[in-house]
């Protein structure tokens, strides 16, 4: 029996997003080690300058989140998102996979939407794609 075609688009979709991943992570592996730095420093640097927001709604997991509508530049956001999931690590949490970066003193992840576009139009770009960018700062090192 054959899935709907809903169901193949979008596991298509799937697989052609792990492709582009893999490769932005080879890409960043094949800088030179100036251009890694360069890249890392606006990394952490549009992070750190994007306002974030503390997560009332979850207490039991204190957090703070961004909102894509806040950035002055989508390419940016949507940079960051590509580069979060590009260059992260996988990690579950409450049972769900996520893939987290860190970036200084905190670690950031995304719900794992597709990224999406505004063409889309904001009805349809907050009910399946991607418009925050969470963060928690990093644990401290434990000292013996």
């Amino acid at each position: 029996m054959t899935e709907p075609m809903d169901t193949q688009g979008a596991q298509a979709a799937g697989r052609e997003a792990k492709k582009a991943i893999a490769a932005a992570k080879a890409a960043y592996e094949a800088l030179p080690q100036s251009d890694r730095r360069a890249h890392d420093a606006r990394l952490a640097g549009l992070l750190e300058n994007a306002e974030w927001r503390f997560a009332k709604t979850m207490p039991q997991n204190p957090h703070w989140y961004t909102l894509r509508q806040t950035w002055a530049r989508d390419e940016d956001f949507v940079w960051c998102v590509e580069q979060i999931r590009a260059l992260g690590y996988r990690t579950k949490f409450q049972g769900d996979w996520y893939t987290q970066l860190d970036v200084n003193n905190h670690f950031y992840w995304t719900m794992g939407w597709p990224i999406g576009s505004f063409d889309w139009g904001w009805g349809r770009l907050n009910k399946a794609g991607t418009i925050l960018i969470n963060r928690k700062p990093l644990a401290p090192p434990e000292t013996i």
